[in-house]
């Protein structure tokens, strides 16, 4: 004959019958959940498993759209009100953690890539020959560093440009355009950092 229990979260009561009693419990894993945040059109974060039990591995893959990084990613859970962050451990896009026993939100910090621009300014001395100005600035561009695609203004308040040269990481030319002759210049930024020179008169 099974006997009736009485109550919840781990105690219960049931009155002795004139025999022996075995008691038997049945114990299953308890099941939290996992929560992405919401990202921007093109961004993705996906986690491998939308449940797990404490102490299961969780992997999270974070796929930003082209032009962006991951700077960062967060796994945290609340108890009693005190928020806990979780270690994570990957990089490239793809993280695991160790589920706790509570619920996990998982969010990724995506910036867009940007890059330096690097700006030398040369004078002639008596020689003809080109000295680095390293006491003032000469050459100005209006946004520094800038993504891929992004128009970048070059001017040198004061002074006129000649000899302007614009070249990537690897020393390729970058094309520029002419806005008005010997004092402003525009170019498009490559996906690379890029080289700005040109002497100041």
């Amino acid at each position: 004959t099974e006997l009736s229990l009485d109550g919840t979260d781990g105690e219960y009561t049931f009155t002795m019958p004139a025999a022996d009693v075995t008691v038997e419990a049945v114990i299953e894993p308890q099941i939290f959940n996992i929560y992405t945040t919401e990202q921007l059109d093109g961004d993705t974060v996906t986690v491998d498993k939308e449940t797990a039990t404490l102490g299961e591995t969780v992997t999270v893959t974070v796929e930003p759209e082209d032009g962006y990084e991951v700077e960062a990613v967060y796994a945290q859970y609340e108890i009693d009100g005190e928020r806990t962050e979780l270690s994570l451990d990957g990089t490239d896009g793809e993280y695991t953690f160790t589920m706790p026993a509570a619920d996990v939100t998982v969010e990724a910090v995506i910036t867009e890539i940007t890059y330096d621009i690097t700006l030398n300014a040369y004078e002639y001395d008596d020689t003809d020959d080109p000295v680095l100005i390293e006491d003032r600035d000469v050459l100005v561009v209006d946004v520094s560093p800038a993504a891929a695609g992004e128009t970048v203004t070059i001017t040198a308040p004061g002074y006129y440009i000649t000899e302007l040269t614009v070249t990537d990481a690897d020393g390729n030319p970058v094309e520029f355009t002419i806005v008005e002759e010997d004092t402003t210049y525009t170019f498009v930024m490559p996906e690379s950092d890029v080289t700005v020179e040109g002497g100041g008169d």
